[in-house]
């Protein structure tokens, strides 16, 4: 279940609008423990549509970003998910 919304979730952040996935990334750290693919595809988004501002906040803040709330979402994972 995890891998096959890991790849949905790729090819819809490379076809849809930000308010399309960035929801669905938030609800894979919500559903699945340690969904460190969140961190991944925050660096894939932020490769593909970030803009030429400076080189750490285009290539890396989504990820960090991304990263952070996976570290912030873990102890209180066990009381969002739905799925063990």
């Amino acid at each position: 279940m995890r891998i096959i919304f890991s790849i949905t979730l790729l090819i819809i952040i490379l076809s849809a609008p930000a308010w399309v996935y960035l929801p669905l990334i938030f609800l894979g750290i919500v559903l699945f423990p340690m969904y460190l693919e969140a961190i991944v595809l925050g660096v894939v988004i932020d490769m593909a549509y970030g803009g030429t501002q400076s080189i750490f906040f285009t290539k890396f803040a989504f990820g960090i970003g991304i990263a952070l709330l996976v570290y912030l979402f873990a102890p209180i994972r066990s009381y969002l998910r739905f799925s063990n």
